[in-house]
């Protein structure tokens, strides 16, 4: 926002580029009162941030921006940039790749790997809204291991989001009856290629999983406001 606001300014031409199906009006509104309180039921501050260009998803996306308000003539459907490299990855992968990512955490090689791709949910305060957080999504994920994947003895990788403390998922890690490694420092591609699910509330990574071809569930248990991830209406990936 302050960049665009910055560049309208010196008479700079804008672009903003979106990468996910939420929050389109609050991305480029004024929602903060002199105070500092995060007021978004005003309407004072609508679209005070607006690029001449905004690039974006889809024409899904589209129809939805421009009943939001948007002008249909700023918005131009590219696709998220960020995953043309998805193509290239995939094509990398095989199996003496797969054996030295799962050595790299002590996964077995062979045994069933799930990929849990956290969020800050709660630290943003989602759960109110949602009817869950994070923890909540991994606390029933594991409550239901035993049905499901019980005779495969699945390890756990948790992907800890940017947006969360490195050690918040540590607990998770120990006196489990599964081999469960808490990581933030790799990268979530390799780890979603190199899994054999990839589960998440609603993250991007089920997005990417969808264009690395890798199986993907969106897990909400609780949810009681609309389903924040597009493609689960699409049919493209499974909600539960």
């Amino acid at each position: 926002q302050t960049l665009i606001s910055s560049a309208k300014l010196a008479g700079i031409p804008t672009l903003a580029v979106l990468d996910s199906w939420m929050h389109y009006v609050r991305r480029f509104s004024d929602y903060f009162k002199e105070s500092g309180n995060y007021n978004p039921s005003s309407k004072e501050g609508e679209f005070k941030f607006l690029p001449d260009k905004i690039a974006i998803m889809d024409t899904l996306t589209k129809q939805k921006m421009i009943g939001l308000g948007f002008d249909p003539d700023s918005l131009v459907v590219t696709g998220n940039p960020n995953f043309d490299g998805l193509v290239e990855l995939r094509e990398e992968f095989n199996f003496e790749n797969k054996k030295k990512f799962r050595e790299s955490f002590g996964f077995p090689e062979f045994g069933t790997l799930l990929y849990y791709s956290s969020q800050p949910l709660a630290k943003r305060g989602r759960k109110e809204q949602l009817g869950y957080d994070e923890k909540d999504v991994l606390d029933c994920l594991l409550e239901k291991l035993p049905e499901v994947y019980e005779s495969y003895k699945p390890s756990i990788l948790i992907g800890v989001h940017r947006g969360q403390d490195e050690h918040e998922m540590d607990h998770y890690t120990k006196d489990s009856r599964y081999k469960i490694v808490a990581d933030q420092k790799h990268h979530p591609w390799h780890a979603i290629l190199y899994s054999d699910i990839t589960i998440s509330p609603h993250s991007t990574t089920l997005v990417e999983a969808v264009y690395l071809r890798r199986p993907a569930i969106s897990y909400q248990p609780g949810l009681k406001t609309e389903d924040p991830l597009v493609i689960n209406s699409l049919g493209v990936t499974e909600v539960v």
